[in-house]
């Protein structure tokens, strides 16, 4: 089995994954030893085992040393040299980018989360998000772009 087919068959399973993850920090025995079963049936389902998922873990979502902008994805459509923040942008500009990055692999259960949740607000309701909806927007936005993503 290729490590790419692997990665999206454990992407299908993460939020599954990530309930048995957090069990593992029980503090009864039997809790934590049926988490482990649980994890490797799940995984086993997919057609994966815990040597996948590890993989997936340890490879890096982009090369160590990688800027955060590049020549070649300087010339994106949009033109931007560097991921653009929250605050450059109007609320289309803010929906063009969530649009852009909703659904995509790499982010987390609570980004997807976080996404869809902006998605779902009025234009008037994007031009007010408060200084932590703001930091989270700036975070998710410059790992999209560094990953080529582009509103």
């Amino acid at each position: 089995m290729s490590a790419v087919s692997a990665e999206s068959r454990i992407v299908g399973i993460l939020p599954k994954l990530a309930k048995f993850l957090r069990l593992l920090s029980s503090d009864k025995e039997g809790e934590v030893f049926a988490a482990v079963a649980a994890i490797n049936r799940t995984l086993a389902r997919a057609g994966c085992d815990c040597n996948d998922l590890a993989g997936m873990i340890e490879r890096p979502l982009r090369q160590p040393g990688a800027s955060r902008w590049s020549p070649a994805k300087a010339s994106s459509r949009r033109g931007y040299r560097r991921a653009p923040l929250c605050s450059e942008l109007t609320a289309v500009q803010r929906q063009a980018w969530l649009s852009a990055i909703h659904g995509q692999h790499w982010l987390s259960v609570w980004e997807l989360d976080f996404v869809a949740e902006m998605l779902a607000r009025d234009e008037a309701s994007l031009q007010q998000m408060s200084a932590n909806q703001e930091a989270a927007f700036n975070r998710i936005i410059d790992r999209a772009f560094s990953m080529g993503v582009r509103s």
